[in-house]
């Protein structure tokens, strides 16, 4: 057999300046959706593991990810029944209720 190595993906934190996310997170940022906890690290790591993020609700994608986000701090953690928008959509609506009406068109 013949094998070529094709480097396809890459995970990395991106290079960006949080500054101004960080000033505006506790009015405009309500719940945050992490499918990954590669993504939950480079968010703590580009916030520099601020409070505010932190008090701020997570859905995540599995019972391992809860286990993670507790680790790292987050407060209120609701894992995801799937990994479909509709599912994800519903586990927003179950997190906030006062901010949705909980009903899910699909």
């Amino acid at each position: 057999a013949i094998v070529d190595y094709a480097e396809v993906y890459l995970r990395r934190c991106p290079d960006v300046d949080t500054t101004s996310l960080l000033h505006h997170w506790q009015h405009e940022i309500d719940i945050v959706i992490a499918t990954s906890n590669t993504i939950i690290d480079n968010l703590l790591h580009l916030c520099m593991h601020n409070p505010v993020v932190l008090r701020t609700p997570i859905v995540v994608i599995s019972q391992r990810m809860i286990i993670h986000a507790n680790q790292q701090g987050f407060q209120k953690i609701a894992v995801s029944q799937g990994t479909t928008e509709a599912e994800l959509l519903k586990s927003l609506c179950q997190l906030s209720p006062h901010r949705f009406d909980g009903s899910i068109n699909q």
